[in-house]
């Protein structure tokens, strides 16, 4: 075929202006079948037909215009008699002129194009200050003082609503309780918080009735939006949540979807005596701060509140939320777990599962049993719950899901964690939002084995918290800063207890002061007999003392301390307790003894379970570490070290080229 000929008669039979008439009228279709969707809250599937319709359109409209073509007496073939006799074919007078009608329409796009540009452009700053709100910490107008629980628990349900509405980025109760008795200019608040909207609020309850107030504020001039004041039963306090929620949507012209209305207007329980006992568990729950808090006092706090929840589902044996709370307390006190302690785990599973079960659209149910994937690493599992927190939850603070999905990627995407991260620091306002993102950063630089890096964020912990920190003990110790290690241990463990002995045990041994690390081991052992073992540590050094006592050629004890270490550690690795740091004292172990054939196997399990970017830090302990010496020459032990020493280097390069992109810098 000649192509001079075919594109001729493509142009001949209008080939090019009917595609390019279909394609601008298929857009515009498009574009008016995406508005009707909106406004009616189609299902995807509806849009997504709609396209497809289309596309399979476009083919037949080619075939007839190749075929067909327009005449006084109708539709007649391109290829017949009647064609070459044709009043409206080229050069001759056309019933409707098509190249003005296609002008017309091009025009039309882009006139559209251009006003979305330009509003978009000239919007976007406000839009995201105008769909930002804070909701205050409600004052208790109650005589008893007692009865905050109850106030704080009303405040939380109006911002759990608002939470998800997917055009609103709200901010949490962490951010806000800074708040509640040192009280700035509402102006003021919002600058601090990046939000434009302020809810405020009071809560009076006397007996079975309540008094709720709610406004909402535009803080730039303290001007007053919205007010209502409600004097109801306890009976009625979801409606009047849900009530103040599409109040303040409606008033920030924000779409509630049928949908979310109903989600909104559920009521998770009909017994006020329930809904009761769950915000006395709330309350106790969000007390609960193992950072600042003794040991002691944390436990009993989490102890109040697993009864108050308990107390709840006795009145109320299908509370999803009594449930969550369950959950969120195993959790706790599972990222704190002693070794050798019950798991808490399956408990996290069992009751983050029921709450699903019962209510399908709980999107904490999904927050707990993600993290409890998270953790007994199933992440596949924990992704899915992850994205249908965020469906639920659009905008819920970043202190649920980009925790989680924070977690998430440092386990296994360090980038992605950065990103994260970065997001967790733009809306981070008070001291604890701080404390979580000076963590995760010198969490994720010691993941890295970057000391320098680490340090900067613990110089800014330390400027938040006096509490001590055993990872900066952790820091000094593996860079073989040992004097300044000891010298933290010192200054931050003032008692004299098992903490504080075995990590300068531990110190002094691999500071070559074996007379030293004999005193101090010898201090912490006679404790451990006479109280028992009371912190982490204790439960996994009882080999290194044993070495120490090898040493001084006490052999039977010594072996019998070894032995008791090897029995603890590969117990707890088949409970699925502890980490990757018992593998690796197990390769020590065997290294030292001289049985290497169980050192290498060790070393495998270590290798396969990520162990060098699991246990920050062990890239450069095992440079020196004591119990390597025997073994340190060998190829295995040699090749062992180098695996992860390019690992680490790999990771490291990934993350000094993504800083250093243009989509980091900006």
């Amino acid at each position: 075929m000649n192509p001079n000929k075919f594109f001729s008669e493509l142009k001949r039979r209008n080939i090019y202006k009917v595609a390019l008439t279909y394609a601008i009228v298929a857009w515009l279709l498009a574009q008016m079948a995406g508005l009707a969707a909106d406004s009616f809250y189609a299902p995807e599937w509806v849009m997504k037909m709609i396209i497809v319709v289309l596309i399979i359109g476009f083919p037949i409209a080619i075939i007839f215009a190749w075929a067909f073509e327009m005449s006084p007496q109708g539709m007649i073939r391109a290829t017949s008699e009647a064609s070459r006799e044709n009043l409206y074919s080229k050069k001759k007078k056309k019933p409707l002129n098509s190249n003005l009608f296609i002008g017309v329409l091009a025009l039309i796009i882009i006139g559209q194009f251009a006003y979305n540009k330009y509003s978009n452009d000239a919007s976007v700053d406000s839009e995201k200050v105008q769909k930002s709100i804070a909701v205050l910490p409600f004052i208790n107008d109650s005589s008893n003082e007692d009865n905050l629980y109850f106030c704080n628990g009303i405040m939380e349900g109006i911002l759990d609503h608002l939470s998800k509405i997917p055009e609103l980025k709200v901010v949490s109760r962490t951010s806000v309780e800074q708040y509640r008795e040192n009280k700035p200019s509402l102006k003021k608040i919002a600058e601090e918080l990046g939000v434009q909207y302020l809810v405020e609020g009071s809560v009076q309850r006397i007996e079975d009735q309540v008094v709720i107030f709610a406004q909402l504020i535009y803080a730039e001039d303290d001007e007053h939006l919205w007010s209502q004041r409600y004097d109801e039963d306890v009976t009625e306090l979801f409606a009047v949540q849900a009530d103040v929620t599409e109040s303040i949507a409606e008033k920030l012209e924000m779409i509630i979807s049928p949908m979310l209305k109903e989600r909104i207007e559920n009521v998770p329980t009909r017994n006020t005596l329930a809904y009761d006992f769950y915000l006395r568990g709330n309350e106790y729950r969000y007390k609960a701060n193992i950072r600042i808090q003794e040991n002691d006092t944390w436990a009993q706090l989490l102890d109040k509140a697993q009864l108050s929840y308990e107390l709840a589902l006795e009145k109320d044996s299908l509370f999803a939320e009594a449930y969550v709370g369950k959950a969120f307390v195993e959790l706790e006190r599972n990222k704190n777990l002693k070794l050798g302690e019950k798991n808490y785990l399956a408990l996290v599973f069992l009751n983050a599962n029921k709450a699903i079960n019962i209510n399908p659209d709980l999107y904490m149910g999904y927050y707990a049993r993600g993290l409890y994937y998270l953790y007994t690493d199933n992440i596949e599992f924990a992704k899915k719950d992850y994205e249908k927190l965020l469906e639920l939850a659009p905008n819920i603070k970043y202190e649920l899901e980009l925790q989680l999905y924070g977690y998430l990627t440092q386990y296994l995407d360090f980038i992605q964690s950065i990103k994260i991260i970065k997001e967790m620091e733009k809306n981070a306002r008070s001291d604890d939002d701080f404390l979580n993102l000076y963590n995760n950063y010198a969490s994720l630089y010691r993941k890295l084995d970057d000391p320098d890096m680490e340090a900067y964020y613990y110089n800014k912990l330390t400027k938040l918290t006096d509490k001590p920190n055993m990872s900066i003990w952790w820091l000094y110790f593996r860079t073989q800063k040992f004097e300044k290690a000891i010298s933290y241990v010192l200054e931050n463990y003032p008692k004299n207890n098992q903490t504080r002995n075995i990590l300068i045990a531990n110190t002094y041994e691999n500071k070559g002061e074996s007379n030293k690390a004999f005193e101090y081991y010898k201090k912490w052992y006679d404790q451990v007999e006479e109280e028992g073992i009371n912190n982490d540590l204790s439960n996994r050094d009882f080999h290194r003392y044993g070495q120490i006592l090898i040493l001084y050629g006490k052999k039977e004890k010594g072996m019998k301390l070894i032995q008791k270490q090897v029995k603890i550690n590969e117990k707890l690795i088949q409970l699925g307790q502890g980490d990757v740091g018992l593998i690796y004292d197990l390769v020590g172990i065997y290294s030292f003894l001289g049985q290497n054939e169980k050192a290498y196997f060790w070393m495998e399990k270590f290798d396969q379970d990520n162990g060098w970017l699991k246990f920050a830090g062990l890239n450069s302990f095992v440079q020196f570490d004591t119990q390597f010496d025997n073994i340190r020459s060998e190829k295995q032990f040699k090749n062992w070290v180098s695996r992860g020493e390019k690992q680490l280097e790999k990771i490291r390069k990934e993350v000094r080229d993504y800083l250093s992109s243009e989509e980091a810098l900006n």
